[in-house]
């Protein structure tokens, strides 16, 4: 099945992008691995940002 893709963009500030660049790299994995894994997880509801 084919996927539709989509670009997100947005703005983050410069010290937070190299942060979070140089953990995804520790991990192994890309920033838009991360990404799509932070986005599903919350919209599936296993990320509350409210009790944080």
């Amino acid at each position: 099945m084919t996927k539709n893709l989509v670009q997100v963009r947005f703005q983050v500030e410069e010290q937070l992008r190299n942060e979070f660049k140089a953990a995804c790299a520790k991990s192994g994995k890309s920033q838009a691995e991360v990404m799509r894994e932070f986005m599903s997880r919350f919209v599936n509801g296993d990320i509350d940002l409210k009790n944080q």
